[in-house]
């Protein structure tokens, strides 16, 4: 409300008035909105024409396997398009770690193979700071997950952690961010949270100022963070992303 949104819940837009100017619209409880624009959300399908005609096993992408190679074993799938274990990711992160598998796979590694990647959002919207990672609602009927939450009216913070068997599995954070890059170590990597239990009702930790021009804007880390980061011997692209954070979100800034 402080920011002039409104949020309704369990609704949904039914029609829309006027063809060649939108000037409102209704929803499914018959309440009528006036507005001047509406933007749809409505997520990206992968085309898969190309694959199909070349007989390639496709459901709603192309059905990929630990080593990334399509029902031809010739021919490799990365990205959006890849289907794993009807699995799909839509960020440069993902295909980064898949196309890491392929390079090490055509080198003759058969070691390393395709785990997953760890599903996250994040919203991009100046002075708003909110992202989810992994699971972030407890599996209807399950009873081994946790769900730990903290709220802090005041200074607009809110934050959500989903347990299992004492791991981190999935995070909610609205308000402060700080602590994504720590809970993503946590929840990729199954670590076991013993003393971190109680850390996790902490109200975030303070995070580093913006310095210079916006580079990654996932966690917020500005040009001036990484000269100060290499200035102080942080020299490997791999340890700048896990020092900084930069890069460790969607993954489009890495380039």
């Amino acid at each position: 409300m402080a920011r002039g949104i409104e949020v309704y819940y369990n609704d949904e837009v039914e029609q829309f008035y006027r063809t060649e100017k939108i000037e409102g619209v209704r929803l499914k409880s018959a309440q009528k909105m006036d507005c001047d624009a509406i933007i749809v959300a409505a997520g990206t399908i992968p085309t898969t024409q190309l694959a199909r005609e070349a007989g390639l096993q496709c459901n709603r992408g192309v059905e990929v396997n630990d080593y990334l190679q399509t029902s031809d074993p010739d021919i490799f799938a990365c990205g959006e398009i890849a289907e794993w274990k009807k699995q799909m990711w839509g960020i440069t992160a993902a295909a980064e770690q898949q196309a890491e598998v392929v390079a090490k796979f055509l080198a003759g590694d058969l070691s390393s193979f395709y785990k997953g990647s760890l599903s996250m959002n994040l919203l991009k919207m100046h002075g708003l700071n909110l992202c989810s990672l992994g699971v972030i609602e407890i599996p209807a009927g399950s009873t081994d997950y946790e769900e730990v939450t903290f709220i802090d009216k005041a200074k607009h913070y809110y934050k959500k952690c989903i347990i299992q068997n004492d791991r981190l599995v999935g995070a909610i954070l609205i308000g402060d961010k700080s602590e994504f890059l720590e809970f993503k170590d946590l929840i990729a990597n199954g670590i076991e949270l013993s003393e971190k239990r109680l850390a996790l009702l902490r109200s975030g930790k303070q995070s580093e100022p913006v310095l210079g021009k916006l580079v990654c804007s996932c966690n917020s880390v500005g040009q001036g963070n990484l000269e100060n980061a290499i200035k102080g011997g942080c020299t490997d692209f791999a340890q700048l992303c896990q020092k900084t954070g930069a890069g460790t979100g969607c993954g489009s800034c890495r380039p």
